[in-house]
């Protein structure tokens, strides 16, 4: 059996698939759900697609795991692409993971979010960005892991990154209670790098 569609996400090209049952693949129920690559697996849901070989997707509706060994579990119009291997979008709404040779890359889910980068995520939040390898956006909206960084985290609202290896935040709040320097207690008990509420020097924010 084959079948042409034509899909769109965002941040990708308009993508023309010819879609070809292949060998130990298969589907569950559901309508216009194709299981074509080998060892491929589509459980349900409306117009999904597992193309990568070993692929799968759950359920829900215009979904598409293309890479090898991808996964998508559910929402809507979540794309895989071909070149982004062992890589996962659990749900959420038209996210991608998408550009020729990335791969082991993870959308956890929300809205129009993408990863363009080798080992890196989108925990959730809408229309994040991370195209640094090694780096994370871990929730909120319109953030930018800048290609040029690695290793860089962004938790927060339109943050964009300016360094490796650093977490880039909007604001951090430390608990007097939980890190204070407490009566009796003598400086140099943190660990070195620690940073600290200093109680009896009028909340004092310090590194030890």
């Amino acid at each position: 059996m084959t079948q042409t569609v034509s899909e769109w996400h965002p941040g990708c090209s308009t993508i023309t698939r010819l879609f070809i049952w292949l060998n130990y693949s298969g589907s569950v129920s559901g309508s216009y759900i194709f299981a074509n690559g080998d060892y491929s697996f589509v459980g349900g849901g409306n117009t999904n697609s597992a193309i990568g070989s070993g692929s799968g997707v759950v359920s829900g509706c215009q979904n598409s795991a293309a890479g090898i060994y991808s996964f998508v579990g559910g929402g809507g119009t979540n794309l895989v692409d071909g070149a982004s291997n062992y890589s996962t979008i659990s749900g959420g709404y038209q996210s991608t993971i998408c550009n020729a040779g990335y791969s082991h890359a993870f959308i956890g889910g929300g809205c129009v979010n993408r990863v363009a980068a080798n080992c890196s995520s989108v925990v959730g939040g809408a229309n994040n960005l991370v195209a640094g390898a090694y780096s994370a956006i871990l929730g909120g909206s319109g953030n930018t892991v800048s290609a040029a960084y690695e290793y860089a985290g962004i938790f927060g609202c339109n943050i964009t990154t300016q360094i490796s290896n650093a977490l880039h935040l909007e604001n951090l709040w430390l608990n007097p209670t939980a890190y204070c320097h407490n009566p009796g207690v003598a400086i140099g008990v943190f660990p070195p790098g620690t940073v600290y509420v200093d109680t009896l020097a009028n909340n004092t924010l310090r590194v030890q």
